[in-house]
């Protein structure tokens, strides 16, 4: 497990994979996650969620480096 991610026990996944891929996951909604970790506030205790996700497809002309950021994520719930 990379040092720099913080998860929760309960969401301690069976395996670790080295950033290189990227696929694409649609959802119907973020949002508000007392389980996920995703832009953690502490004072609330809560992360953030992507409702419903599914794969979409693969997408192998991007890298790792290029994948959606926390910022991102946030950005898209608060619009």
């Amino acid at each position: 497990r990379p040092a720099r991610l913080r998860v929760t026990k309960d969401m301690e996944p069976d395996f670790w994979f080295y950033p290189k891929y990227v696929l694409e996951v649609l959802g119907s909604e973020i949002t508000k996650s007392p389980a996920h970790t995703c832009h953690w506030n502490e004072t609330e205790k809560r992360g953030l969620a992507l409702r419903f996700p599914r794969f979409e497809r693969w997408r192998p002309e991007k890298g790792a480096e290029q994948a959606t950021r926390v910022k991102e994520i946030v950005n898209m719930f608060s619009d």
